[in-house]
């Protein structure tokens, strides 16, 4: 399966990116600022020029990540933040006429999921649930080895869920450290790596929430194993053995496998695993 030339796009928040994937290797990326333009097809124009640079004849397939609402089945994306000109485009039937080859789309933390079921820490997993944990709280459910998308890419909005006075997002990824310590996470961890005594008992507060999201993974789908990546999950040493301990006192029976994402480019490789 791996021995496919296919191409991974990521619709980031700053830069869009294509990758070429030859037999499961990473060998061409291609980067380009996300315009901010009011121009709809402006932006497609670029992203269509992204995916060319690292086109070849070889290339059977194109799989993107979108952060936002669509239709996978229709490709037509709905609404992106970081694309606000982007309004009902008919993605998939553009580039299908520029490239003539198979469209793929789903969201981006569905990406992220199957990611790591072909290529990552999840490979061969039949029941897997993948958190990113970013700007946000995004989640993306393998259930029996097929991804559940759900309608319109919907499936596995987890962070969206009742937490407290808000939701699990707001609790468990950067907002976190932003809206409720008014700072960020990478500059906790700078402080964390200095020795701050203040910083490393922040991320230790993090670990009390965060466990509280995978108890919730766990009741709802008990799943084989859980992956964790994003910007804050690059922090993990200062609460991954806090998560397992806090999981740990409920005594639950069926504890999944709990990791974190070491795959470098996981944005790209999720995207390029719809092509299988």
């Amino acid at each position: 399966m791996k021995d496919r030339t296919i191409i991974g796009v990521d619709l980031g928040g700053t830069n869009m990116r294509a990758g070429r994937i030859e037999n499961g290797i990473l060998v061409e990326v291609s980067a380009k600022p996300v315009p901010k333009s009011d121009d709809a097809n402006v932006v497609l124009k670029l992203l269509i020029d992204t995916i060319s640079s690292v086109l070849t004849d070889e290339v059977s397939a194109i799989g993107i990540g979108i952060p936002g609402i669509l239709d996978k089945n229709s490709g037509i994306i709905f609404d992106i933040v970081n694309i606000p000109s982007w309004k009902e485009i008919q993605l998939k039937k553009e580039l299908n006429e520029q490239f003539g080859l198979p469209i793929y789309l789903d969201n981006d933390a569905n990406c992220f999921a199957r990611g790591e079921n072909i290529f990552g820490k999840a490979k061969n997993v039949e029941n897997v649930v993948g958190l990113t944990l970013g700007t946000g709280m995004g989640a993306g459910v393998i259930i029996n080895g097929k991804l559940h998308s759900g309608l319109m890419c919907g499936a596995g909005e987890l962070g969206e869920l009742p937490y407290l006075n808000a939701n699990y997002e707001k609790y468990c990824s950067g907002q976190f450290f932003r809206d409720i310590k008014n700072t960020t996470g990478e500059e906790e961890f700078k402080k964390a790596e200095r020795g701050d005594l203040n910083a490393i008992e922040l991320f230790e507060i993090f670990a009390s929430h965060l466990a509280k999201a995978i108890e919730m993974v766990i009741l709802t789908y008990a799943p084989d194993k859980i992956v964790m990546g994003g910007s804050v999950s690059k922090s993990k040493k200062y609460f991954e053995k806090l998560v397992l301990q806090y999981v740990a006192k409920n005594n639950f029976r069926n504890v999944p496998v709990i990791e974190y994402s070491e795959l470098d480019n996981s944005a790209i490789f999720g995207a390029a695993s719809l092509c299988f």
